[in-house]
């Protein structure tokens, strides 16, 4: 705030001061009376709400409702006034302009000396920009706007001569009406709020602490529900304990508690965000005067947000997720779009030179061209093989069966399946330095590994190059080290290797769906199994399975 405020000899300014700059929207409500009028709201009520405070009190929360819409919200909220509970709700508010706004709702009831309720304390939280990220509000603007401007065209012919003949009179009148409304309403607020009620609100401050600390650092007064979060709801304020006597905090953090005072004590409003443990607080600072006006004191309202935070990563992640999904649908369609076209191009080109080739003596021709159709048939087999196997392991359908198998002739055979489709020149090595032969893992998802490993070191090596692998141990660790000296994988794209339709800027122009990689990361894990690779561009790469109980009995 920027007027001065000074101290009396009684809390009741200090903790009216309090709710006030509390960086929360605060309203109090009189239960008692019939039409359940706002006696207090604070800065931050009004600003949300776009309303003067003048405008609010002495009026019904019905005012920021739309009256041609029932929410069941609001019953929940009459039964908790009429049974004297707590409760929390969303509701869609308008403010004085008209913008629709969602906020959270948590109420809480205020008994008097007697333990007979007279008011509610309402503290509210906009939470607009986090439904505004959710395609739900998209579509309850839509209906609101919709409902209004149906509701508009059937009133405006309705209203409009009745607001003819009542404007003159009403401006006429209006004036001095809003300037006696305006210092009944400010008189009834300052008598309405008494000492009583302000104790029994503070002292159960909403998600928060208050404190008010002097010029030697020491708390002269602290409220709040959060107290018992830092194990300070038995601490003895009214002894003068200083900041540096809170050793339940660091010492890093009360040295700012410090910084913070001073600044405070030196005339400075201060408003930002503190995080410790779990929680993180909202803070607003305002330097409190004494009667000749000299600042004496430091009032610190710290408003627990831990929970919107909560709700702003929950949106954060959802929206990363969501940018996540467009890149893959992206990746998806420019590899669908050039894998699938340049083997069904070739299908189609080759059956079309077959038609030509229908003389006896052009059989060699024609059994050539059907090869290639076989050729590139097999590879729309192998993508589709790549999007059934993503799909099970999706589905969970995928699970490791395991056995005890020989994994040196294992190796041996699928290199020896991989012979014919080397390039010319290619050699590839079997290095064992194995001393037991019997492994337990799932064959079949293993082959699936080795196969595509070493059919990725073939397709991205060039022809008279050596592809080597290696089996070893280490105690009942099993290692598969598979080498190639190809292209190798640019430094700045290792990172997204195991992603799905992930392919490298320098291997574009080779077929592959970008799947292949991803399957034998989630196949490798599922037998308990890592997989690692270190790679450097136009040296090569070396991809590295490690099986921590494959030698099991």
């Amino acid at each position: 705030m920027n007027t001065k405020q000074t101290i009396p000899d009684n809390l009741q300014h200090i903790q009216l001061q309090a709710m006030e700059v509390a960086s929360c929207a605060i309203v109090i409500i009189d239960v008692l009376q019939p039409n359940r009028p706002v006696v207090f709201c604070n800065t931050a009520y009004a600003k949300m709400t776009g309303f003067a405070k003048e405008e609010i009190i002495g009026k019904n929360c019905k005012i920021l409702q739309n009256d041609t819409t029932q929410q069941k919200e609001q019953d929940i909220i009459k039964n908790a006034i009429k049974n004297a509970e707590t409760c929390e709700v969303v509701l869609r508010n308008y403010k004085n302009d008209g913008t629709l706004f969602y906020s959270e709702l948590s109420l809480s009831p205020v008994f008097n000396s007697e333990n007979n309720l007279t008011h509610y304390i309402v503290i509210q939280k906009d939470l607009t920009k986090l439904v505004e990220n959710d395609a739900v509000m998209r579509k309850v603007q839509q209906e609101e706007f919709a409902n209004k401007e149906r509701l508009l065209e059937e009133k405006i012919t309705e209203r409009t001569e009745e607001l003819s003949a009542t404007v003159k009179k009403l401006v006429e009148t209006n004036l001095d009406m809003q300037e006696k409304s305006k210092l009944l309403r400010l008189a009834e607020q300052k008598t309405k709020i008494d000492l009583g009620l302000l104790d029994g609100v503070v002292k159960n401050f909403p998600n928060g602490i208050i404190i008010v600390v002097d010029a030697k650092y020491k708390i002269q007064y602290a409220e709040g529900e959060d107290l018992g979060h830092h194990k300070l709801n038995t601490f003895n304020f009214e002894k003068g304990k200083t900041i540096d006597e809170l050793e339940s905090f660091p010492n890093d953090l009360r040295a700012n508690f410090k910084i913070h005072i001073k600044k405070t004590l030196e005339g400075e409003h201060l408003t930002y965000e503190l995080s410790y443990k779990s929680l993180t607080y909202a803070v607003n600072t305002t330097p409190l005067y004494d009667a000749t006006g000299r600042i004496k004191k430091a009032l610190l309202v710290y408003t627990n947000i831990s929970l919107q935070k909560q709700h702003e990563k929950k949106v954060e992640h959802a929206l990363q997720k969501e940018r996540e999904l467009n890149e893959l649908k992206s990746r998806f369609i420019a590899m669908a779009s050039h894998e699938f076209r340049t083997p069904l191009s070739a299908i189609n080109l080759s059956a079309s030179i077959i038609e030509k080739f229908n003389k006896v003596d052009q059989a060699e021709k024609r059994t050539d061209y059907v090869q290639r159709i076989k050729n590139n048939v097999q590879n729309l087999v192998v993508i589709l093989d790549d999007f059934l196997n993503l799909s099970k392991i999706e589905e969970g359908k995928v699970i490791s069966n395991p056995k005890h198998f020989n994994i040196i002739d294992f190796a041996t055979s699928a290199i020896e399946v991989l012979q014919d489709s080397k390039k010319e020149g290619q050699t590839i090595t079997l290095i064992n330095t194995l001393k037991r032969k019997d492994v337990f893992l799932d064959e079949k998802l293993l082959d699936h590994i080795i196969q595509n490993l070493i059919t990725n070191a073939i397709k991205y090596s060039s022809e008279g190059r050596t592809i080597t692998v290696k089996l070893s141990e280490i105690e009942t660790e099993l290692s598969i080290a598979i080498k190639d000296e190809g292209r190798g994988i640019p430094e700045s794209e290792q990172q997204h290797l195991f992603e799905r339709f992930f392919r490298a800027g320098n291997v574009t122009s080779i077929e592959g769906t970008g799947l292949g990689l991803n399957i034998v990361k989630q196949y490798t894990e599922l037998m308990g199994g890592k997989i690692r690779f270190k790679s450097e561009q136009n040296v090569g790469t070396t991809f590295i399975l490690t099986f921590p109980n494959a030698f099991k009995i």
